[in-house]
């Protein structure tokens, strides 16, 4: 039943996903379109696609391998990983230039006189922490591959909750910027619609997060016998590492 659940949950995510992404591009299409590159109207756009879309993928991509069962080395599971996360860092680089970028946008023009807004702080703080996330986990975890195994998992169980409030913090970071477009909206009144479309926006990004922390958390959905069957997975991968380590060791040597 919970494996079911996880699936179903995992579908709905990456629909909620999708239709972010739609949205914005048609809020971005109303609020006088998007132009040539760098055009403000990119900067909700491209965080959304990297920063929120992508950056829940990549907390997925363990998940999902592991939910399916997917044999493939370790190795390969962790480049996924980090491959979609890059990615993720990429968008989300392109973006945050466009934050700076001064068009003929009537409804944006307001909007990036507010670089101190929470919005912006929040947003700020979760790139910092993201960047910082990335340095540990390829150090730590790809190359050079610091540390002892004993260190790593520990090291491991901080990434893992660290990443989850960075994309907490986006994701957060992703609403108020919605919520700050659909209060600047009143100075236009021509552009009345778009406000129910970023309400729909920010139930969209809320339910994603939503749905990739059940995922996230799916031990705790599922029954003894499967959660016996998931620790196994965690502990058979733990062993991996460690024994890939203590072969580099001994070669070393």
């Amino acid at each position: 039943m919970a494996n079911e659940l996880v699936f179903s949950v995992g579908c709905v995510a990456e629909v909620l996903g999708l239709c972010a992404i739609v949205i914005i591009v048609v809020v971005g299409n109303k609020a006088g379109g998007f132009g040539s590159y760098p055009s403000f109207n990119y900067h909700p756009l491209f965080m959304t696609l990297g920063f929120v879309f992508l950056f829940g993928q990549g907390i997925l991509s363990f998940q999902v391998i592991k939910f399916f069962n997917i044999q493939i080395p370790r190795t390969v599971e962790k480049l996924i990983h980090f491959g979609t996360m890059s990615m993720g860092c990429m968008l989300m680089v392109i973006g945050w230039a466009c934050a700076d970028s001064r068009d003929n946008s009537d409804l944006f023009t307001h909007l990036i006189e507010y670089n101190g807004s929470p919005h912006c702080s929040i947003g700020l703080a979760a790139i910092i922490v993201f960047g910082l996330q990335g340095l540990v986990g390829f150090s730590f975890f790809l190359f050079p591959k610091c540390g002892s195994p004993l260190l790593r998992s520990k090291v491991v169980k901080v990434h893992r909750l660290i990443g989850l409030f960075s994309f907490l913090m986006a994701v957060i970071a992703a609403m108020m910027g919605a919520t700050e477009m659909a209060l600047l909206q009143s100075l236009n009144d021509s552009m009345s619609s778009v406000r129910s479309l970023l309400a729909l926006y920010v139930s969209c990004v809320l339910l994603f997060a939503l749905s990739v922390l059940t995922i996230h958390l799916r031990p705790l959905l599922t029954t003894a016998e499967e959660q016996k069957n998931y620790s196994n997975i965690e502990l058979a991968a733990d062993d991996e590492m460690s024994e890939m380590v203590i072969t580099e060791n001994t070669e070393n040597c």
